[in-house]
């Protein structure tokens, strides 16, 4: 996507602009176990929180033990996909301080209500490229409690407009 096409977009919103070019991004790469980095993203990926996604297998069979390795590998996979396509610095150092390599909450974290709401920086220059023990509803609490400075009114990433996003790139 370039700039050109999210500027002329009919939702007139970057941030939403910049939610759908990470999903389409990451439903380009699957796994064996048919779920795709996307799909970590909304909960439906196999061992998902989703209601309906398809369960990890159990046991110590070689089969589950690859299906288990193969959810935690798309989790890193989602917050490398995320955090390549952030410019802000505190955005990134909230996200890695609160998320480290777990990108459903990652995800959750920066779609919230909360942050939706927030005034955000403007303009918006990329494409999205590929190269835990509390749930995730408690460390989207934790989390939100805490908003980085891009993501407030006093951004230290250059802000010039209330609903656009400079430190999301797209």
């Amino acid at each position: 996507f370039s700039s050109a096409w999210v500027s002329s977009s009919s939702s007139g919103d970057p941030f939403k602009e910049w939610k759908r070019a990470i999903l389409d991004t990451g439903a380009e790469r699957s796994d064996e176990s048919g779920s795709s980095v996307a799909d970590v993203f909304t909960g439906a990926d196999m061992g998902g929180t989703a209601v309906g996604a398809p369960p990890l297998p159990a046991g110590a069979a070689q089969h589950s033990q690859k299906m288990q390795a193969l959810y935690r590998t798309r989790r890193k996979q989602a917050y490398a996909l995320l955090v390549k396509n952030i410019s802000c610095k505190d955005i990134k150092f909230h996200l890695r301080t609160n998320f480290f390599q777990q990108g459903e909450q990652a995800w959750q974290y920066l779609c919230s209500a909360e942050l939706s709401q927030a005034p955000r920086p403007s303009s918006v220059t990329a494409k999205p490229s590929l190269t835990s023990s509390s749930s995730p509803a408690l460390l989207l609490a934790r989390a939100t409690t805490n908003v980085p400075p891009c993501l407030s009114s006093a951004s230290s990433c250059s802000a010039t407009s209330r609903r656009t996003s400079s430190a999301l790139l797209i």
